[in-house]
């Protein structure tokens, strides 16, 4: 949900090495290889074992001030997000789409200090991000804002697999909320 603004991870590389299915080691960068330097991107492996990267770091800061606006429409969601990318405060943008007329977009900027109530989801016993947000879908004209830990912001998918976790309980018909978040 940065990309927007810092490019998809295989942007912050700045030169890398490979070992190829030959054994031979390759460098590669802007301006060595430059035209495996590019296709590696979307080669997921194809081209040899990645042995060692160079990366450009952005400044992190210990919060994520997000705010969710929750949208009724997929067009009013396509708005807001065309609003949003233009805001140079704005370092992330997601949007969550429960239904064609239900929805959240969730912006968040970069802080140091928590301004917010502070909301957590990687430890046992915090929500699952998909259904914290999926309960501001239901309160329109109405902005919700919340200080989140950046590991926390950047790892927020990871527990309950996004909608997957819950697809998967209904599928073995497992009563998803007997089912303890932190697990």
């Amino acid at each position: 949900s940065s990309s927007f603004r810092f490019g998809p991870f295989h942007n912050t590389v700045t030169e890398f090495s490979i070992i190829l299915g030959n054994g031979d080691i390759r460098e590669y960068s802007e301006t060595k290889n430059t035209e495996l330097f590019h296709a590696a991107a979307g080669s997921f492996g194809a081209l040899g074992i990645v042995t060692q990267l160079k990366i450009k770091l952005n400044k992190a800061q210990n919060f994520v001030k997000l705010s969710y606006e929750p949208v009724c429409s997929i067009e009013s969601a396509l708005k807001c997000l065309d609003t949003a990318q233009d805001d140079s405060v704005i370092d992330f943008i997601g949007v969550i789409m429960f239904s064609k007329d239900s929805g959240v977009i969730c912006s968040g900027k970069l802080q140091d200090d928590r301004t917010d109530p502070l909301q957590g989801f990687v430890k046992p016993g915090d929500p699952y991000y998909y259904c914290h947000v999926r309960q501001f879908a239901e309160q329109q004209d109405c902005l919700i804002r919340q200080s989140i830990l950046l590991k926390d912001y950047l790892y927020r998918h990871d527990r309950g697999a996004f909608w997957m976790g819950e697809c998967a309980f209904k599928y073995f018909k497992v009563p998803f909320k007997d089912i303890p978040e932190g697990s």
